[in-house]
């Protein structure tokens, strides 16, 4: 939006042509693709992302073309990992726009705590299953794992869930014979948290 506030163009004479890429959430796919932008589409620099693991490969395509790339969405701990082990090859990598997952779940963990401290959930059982996917995925399951042992949340179930699953019943089935206090995961696919959230609605219901 902003680009097109000012008609694409920048300084009042550079004219702006984007080049969009579709990673296809893969990192192999997403680096051919980057590749393929900068070899046949001439593209001078690159901008956002999404899926961790597709950044840490991308940060390579980059550092190959010395191609200036900002504000990667890529949140693990391996980019910044990748970033320290040779910063003259991998600045080209600009900025990381998500702080380390695992920061990121203590929060969530705070919530809870703050919950049971006040009285306003009391789990029957401590046990805490969990998902997780891809880089991000593991990062969030870790760090979340590590703060739930303080307030005594056991991690008991984790899977790791595909970007394109849709059917999670067999997984529902599996985690009910813990009787968990809750289920904690994530995921950037707006497609299966909804069948997620929908199915353990069901089972829940049937339950």
């Amino acid at each position: 939006m902003a680009f097109d506030a000012i008609d694409w163009t920048l300084c009042g004479k550079y004219k702006v042509e984007p080049v969009w890429i579709d990673c296809q959430s893969d990192p192999a796919k997403g680096s051919q693709a980057y590749e393929q932008a900068i070899v046949q589409d001439k593209i001078q620099a690159g901008i956002l992302n999404w899926h961790s693991s597709v950044a840490v490969s991308l940060m390579d395509v980059v550092a190959k073309y010395k191609i200036p790339h900002f504000f990667g969405f890529g949140a693990t701990e391996v980019v910044n990992e990748k970033f320290a082990a040779d910063p003259e090859k991998y600045g080209y990598w600009m900025f990381k726009g998500w702080p380390t997952p695992a920061k990121l779940s203590v929060s969530y963990v705070q919530a809870l705590e703050d919950a049971i401290a006040s009285g306003t959930w009391t789990p029957r059982i401590r046990r805490l299953p969990s998902t997780a996917r891809t880089l991000t995925g593991d990062a969030v399951s870790a760090g979340r794992s590590r703060s739930s042992s303080k307030i005594g949340l056991e991690d008991r179930f984790r899977r790791v869930l595909r970007i394109d699953q849709t059917e999670f019943y067999p997984y529902f089935n599996k985690i009910k014979e813990l009787n968990p206090a809750l289920i904690a995961g994530t995921s950037s696919a707006a497609p299966v948290m909804s069948a997620f959230i929908k199915q353990a609605d069901e089972v829940a219901l049937r339950a």
